[in-house]
């Protein structure tokens, strides 16, 4: 269980983070510049969801000494991505944008935890 949680600037718990990264937004969880089609985007959504994510097969704990890796993997390639699977513009996902809940639900959905042994990220 883990929260995308959007930066305050009120909560003392954000200020490590808010002064190792100042120009980052205040109110905002995640953050992505970059260019679609030759044009500069700047998406930024204020999403603050709790995520509870399900090993398969369960992992077990059997001792005190028995230890292992969990990896947590973000697909990124997948956040803006029509149903169809074509692009979209990362713009419009922003708030009030035409794609704003498609993007949200492809970052909700895109992340995944495994059991890691070898600690390789599954590769």
């Amino acid at each position: 269980e883990f929260d995308i949680h959007k930066v305050s600037g009120s909560d003392q718990g954000d200020a490590i983070f808010r002064q190792q990264h100042p120009d980052f937004p205040v109110e905002t969880s995640i953050r992505v510049q970059g260019t679609f089609n030759g044009q500069a985007f700047d998406f930024r959504t204020d999403l603050n969801v709790e995520q509870e994510l399900n090993l398969r097969p369960a992992l077990v704990i059997a001792d005190a000494t028995t230890s292992t890796n969990i990896t947590i993997r973000v697909g990124l390639p997948g956040w803006f991505r029509a149903l169809d699977g074509t692009l979209v513009d990362p713009a419009t996902g922003n708030k009030g944008g035409a794609n704003e809940s498609l993007i949200l639900e492809n970052i909700k959905k895109s992340i995944e935890a495994f059991e890691d042994p070898e600690a390789d990220g599954g590769r």
